[in-house]
């Protein structure tokens, strides 16, 4: 009887691996992506629309369910060369 526990109980880990592992690697493969393209996409000069077609051709390719119309890619609003006032950030977030 514990024979026939067990071996449920692993077969049931292995359903749930078999269920569950491709969505964890498809997500790592998608951030992997995400980062190349935020590290290269200024030496390659890509436009913000470029970013966001390499994008979405990669989740088409790892059969993410999930539109274009999704997430929103943007530049960051801060100016670069603005100081950041500790004080004013702590505000906001209170």
């Amino acid at each position: 009887m514990k024979a026939l526990i067990y071996t449920a109980i692993l077969i049931a880990a292995v359903y749930a691996a078999f269920k569950t592992v491709p969505a964890f690697v498809a997500e790592y493969e998608l951030k992997d992506k995400m980062s190349e393209q935020a590290r290269f996409a200024v030496v390659n000069r890509y436009t913000e629309e470029q970013i966001r077609d390499n994008i979405f051709k990669t989740i088409q390719d790892l059969d993410i369910p999930a539109k274009r119309e999704d997430k929103r890619c943007a530049m960051c609003a801060r100016p670069k060369n603005r100081p950041i006032d500790l004080w004013e950030e702590w505000a906001q977030w209170r």
